[in-house]
């Protein structure tokens, strides 16, 4: 349940950003209807279609592929995921998820990759190894010609991590474990930029040096600007706004709303940290989130 939980919060989180930063549908119509974006299914470990319009999608069937896949990160602005093949531990780039789709291998026989993490606009990506020795690689200039560049060692910062993120440079990776936020440097250095009661996800802004952290022990989120310099930190929002044990956050693409995944109760909380606007929506009672299988209930 723990993995297809992170399925949902994918769902919810990127329909209430569309709906509610007003984009339009650019996706491909097919017979289904609207193909809104595509996300990785970790119950099922396949990359399935978002059918319908943002704010009111249900999940679509899984893309026709012809690997097994173990584990992938979708990058819906760029078309694109990347996807570890099951099979042969290949690391694979796939290409126009919308139509005709083509597949490319980028490094071939790694070791066990336990997760993909990619960047707001999907530029770069951070591989996350747990087979000794730790490290995180980070893969910038995506997707056209991503060069690897070298692991990074998180062995001796001696912490087991709940969430990672990369900029979209691919220059500057974040690494947050219990109580702390770790900035992952060049060489294998590390250092903390932020500490907190129970850190439980973080996220880079587009295009800027700063991030967001939710804190599951305070229920509050915070700003950290100035990630790779003197970092300071800032309390977007609280309890008493609404925020109540958040586990996952991200800021919409021009970066003027912030949208919070609260897990007890279920539901977001969208805010505008310049104007003080905040909106709460409710998860519905019954969804693709109470089950294993992927009703046709939508998000709305």
């Amino acid at each position: 349940m723990a993995s297809y939980f992170r399925v949902c919060v994918l769902i919810i989180l990127s329909l209430v950003a569309f709906q509610l930063s007003k984009r339009s549908v650019s996706g491909a119509e097919t017979i289904g209807g609207v193909v809104s974006g595509f996300l990785f299914d970790a119950y099922s470990r396949t990359i399935r279609s978002l059918q319908g319009v943002p704010g009111a999608a249900t999940l679509g069937d899984s893309l026709q592929l012809n690997i097994a896949i173990s584990t992938a990160a979708v990058s819906s602005r760029a078309d694109y995921a990347l996807a570890v093949d099951r099979d042969h531990n290949n690391l694979v780039l796939i290409q126009r998820l919308r139509d005709l789709r083509s597949m490319r291998v980028l490094e071939t026989g790694t070791r066990k990759i336990e997760r993909i993490v990619l960047s707001p606009e999907g530029t770069a990506a951070a591989l996350l190894y747990r087979q000794y020795p730790n490290t995180v690689q980070v893969i910038s200039g995506l997707p056209a010609s991503p060069p690897l560049l070298p692991e990074l060692s998180v062995d001796a910062l001696n912490s087991e991590f709940s969430a990672f993120a990369v900029s979209d440079d691919g220059g500057h990776a974040l690494a947050a474990a219990t109580s702390s936020v770790f900035l992952l440097e060049a060489g294998g250095s590390a250092r903390a930029v932020f500490h907190a009661n129970r850190t439980s996800s973080v996220a880079f802004i587009n295009q800027t040096d700063g991030a967001l952290v939710t804190d599951a022990g305070d229920n509050k989120v915070f700003s950290i600007s100035k990630i790779s310099s003197v970092a300071a930190a800032l309390v977007l929002r609280d309890q008493s706004s609404g925020v109540a044990a958040p586990v996952a956050v991200r800021a919409s693409r021009d970066g003027l709303s912030v949208f919070v995944l609260n897990s007890k109760p279920a539901g977001i909380v969208a805010f505008e940290p310049k104007t003080g606007i905040t909106k709460a929506f409710p998860a519905p009672l019954r969804s693709p989130c109470s089950t294993r299988s992927a009703g046709a209930r939508s998000f709305g």
